[in-house]
């Protein structure tokens, strides 16, 4: 991270961040801005006065960073059960995403509460494409947006069908829905955009009902070409699902290890 590296900065050094992991610390710091990268060397300034510290390190670092790009931590009591849960959850995403989006490097996947959200999985800036999508490329993603709801409910059974996958259904129906009303990917459909001039979706109250019955044939493919990956790859989900309970946070390193771990069990 440039702020942190004397070579690069003028700015002298902090204790203790002389030698850091930078691979690391670039994935991190991935769509921050120069004032988020200042915020955070203040803020870890300040932690070492606070705490009576000479040096900082790199824990200090990089928790100080995701608070500034993911938001604060919230003290919120989670019963075990609903732990796993996210964790089944996140790790669907996660599972998937590698599977079917290699391209699209994975930052971090977490089930810690920040801000308004409880976990999630973050990709590095930069290795997202959202220009030029395909109609292999939209089926993709919405595997990877419908796979935490139905990991969750692979281990749960029914409890695991809940309000907690609001945002994936409404991103993952927003998706299909461009797919069939803006991009003329459906093949039933067409080559037909009922887009307004500045790109604005009509609302689903407001669509066709030809249009809806083509979305829920885009999600319902979505669901029978997910169910069997998770079914096939179920112990790399068990995997990082408990290693997430046991770790809140993983970042890219740790999710190619229980890979290779989730590879040597299959194998076996």
């Amino acid at each position: 991270m440039i702020l942190f590296l004397p070579e690069i900065c003028h700015r002298p050094v902090i204790p203790g961040l002389a030698e850091i992991n930078v691979e690391r610390a670039l994935t991190v710091t991935s769509n921050l801005s120069g004032a988020d990268l200042e915020k955070a060397r203040r803020e870890v300034v300040l932690e070492m006065a606070r705490s009576d510290r000479t040096c900082a390190d790199e824990a200090m670092l990089f928790s100080k960073l995701a608070e500034i790009k993911h938001g604060a931590m919230r003290d919120v009591e989670c019963s075990d059960e609903e732990l796993e849960r996210n964790a089944f959850h996140e790790a669907g995403h996660a599972v998937i995403a590698q599977l079917l989006l290699p391209e699209q490097t994975i930052e971090r996947v977490s089930i810690e509460i920040r801000g308004e959200t409880v976990g999630g999985v973050s990709f590095v800036a930069g290795k997202v494409r959202v220009d030029n999508l395909d109609a292999v490329l939209v089926r993709k993603r919405l595997c990877m947006m419908l796979a935490g709801r139905m990991a969750e409910m692979r281990r749960f059974g029914e409890a695991g069908c809940n309000a907690g996958a609001a945002s994936d259904l409404r991103q993952a129906t927003e998706l299909a829905g461009r797919a069939v009303m803006c991009w003329g990917l459906d093949k039933s459909v067409g080559p037909l955009s009922l887009t307004t001039m500045d790109g604005t979706l009509p609302t689903l109250v407001s669509a066709p009902a030809w249009a809806i019955e083509r979305i829920r044939v885009w999600l319902d493919q979505a669901v029978l070409d997910t169910q069997p990956l998770l079914d096939q790859h179920w112990d790399w989900v068990q995997v990082v699902a408990s290693r997430l309970v046991e770790r809140k946070t993983l970042g890219m390193a740790e999710l190619a290890e229980l890979r290779n771990r989730s590879s040597c069990i299959l194998a076996v």
